[in-house]
């Protein structure tokens, strides 16, 4: 039951961070992510992942604690801000007092219901304001952290210490109804990393529809995706069940949402064009290249 409601937050995380990523218009809150960045996202994912393991292991997690917290909070805290966008005084006071609220609720209790909430908030912003710029850009970083997940989990203890030793909002956490004081979790990277696919096939759905002009809007791309997604996770659980240990859940989420968007194109004949789309701020950053190549060479 608890792996039952953790897929269905994830889910409905991904689907609302990719509609919100449709509406985003502010081009200061985009961050693109390409090709190289793809690449190095688990470098330095493991090197920090590492560095907090072994501050756990040598030095206690006191201080690390104390900081990633204020940290995770903070920046969850903008998030949940963020989310409800007030746009009156009043709405904005009673915004902020809400946010410290449940912020101060959290760092004070450590309550897993407020955390959940902070997460969420920080998951759905994070898919809405990432973006990966292509699809391979996409299919590089899954196929990384792949590899990344498999070995920080099968390989070493590294993954399961900090995440159960370290008590941020960055994780999904239920309590185990049948074991009292045990706890089922997914981390965000679970689901913010296939979600930036997800998200990413929600645009290439909008920009078909706007190429073709079909008022009769279709998302096939989001559908397939977010469905694989959500097989994925079905899988994840039914592993955890059988095998009764940790499992890297991007073992099964990083091909599903990769095999996703390709088998679906291939099926619509459409494979040119999802290797051909960019977001819209890789268009303008090669515009602006572009140019400057021109001036270059007319100088």
């Amino acid at each position: 039951m608890e792996g039952i409601i953790l897929a269905s937050a994830a889910i409905a995380t991904v689907y609302i961070g990719s509609e919100w990523s449709t509406r985003e218009t502010n081009p200061e809150e985009k961050h693109t992510i390409n090709k190289k960045l793809a690449a190095l996202f688990p470098v330095f994912g493991g090197l920090t992942l590492v560095g907090m393991y072994l501050i756990l292991r040598y030095y206690g997690k006191e201080y690390i604690q104390l900081i990633l917290q204020g940290y995770g909070s903070f920046a969850a805290a903008m998030c949940f801000l963020r989310t409800l966008n007030p746009k009156s005084t009043l709405g904005k006071s009673f915004s902020v007092l809400l946010t410290a609220a449940i912020t101060f609720h959290y760092v004070k209790t450590k309550h897993w219901f407020t955390s959940n909430l902070l997460a969420w908030t920080l998951a759905a912003n994070s898919i809405s304001m990432m973006r990966i710029d292509s699809f391979a850009t996409g299919a590089v970083l899954l196929a990384c952290l792949f590899v990344y997940d498999i070995y920080f989990v099968f390989g070493t203890d590294v993954m399961v210490t900090v995440a159960t030793g370290i008590d941020i909002p960055a994780k999904y956490v239920i309590p185990n109804f049948t074991k009292p004081g045990r706890f089922s979790m997914l981390g965000l990277g679970d689901i913010v990393m296939p979600g930036l696919m997800v998200s990413l096939m929600q645009r290439f759905d909008v920009h078909n529809a706007q190429t073709h002009k079909d008022k009769n809007t279709t998302t096939p791309y989001l559908k397939w995706t977010l469905f694989a997604y959500t097989l994925g996770l079905a899988i994840t659980n039914v592993a955890l069940y059988y095998f009764r240990a940790a499992q890297p859940a991007l073992l099964y989420l990083s091909p599903a949402s990769i095999l996703a968007p390709l088998l679906t194109a291939w099926y619509r004949k459409e494979l040119t064009s999802l290797f051909a789309f960019r977001s819209e701020e890789q268009t303008e950053s090669d515009k602006k290249k572009d140019e400057s190549t021109l001036e270059n060479k007319e100088n």
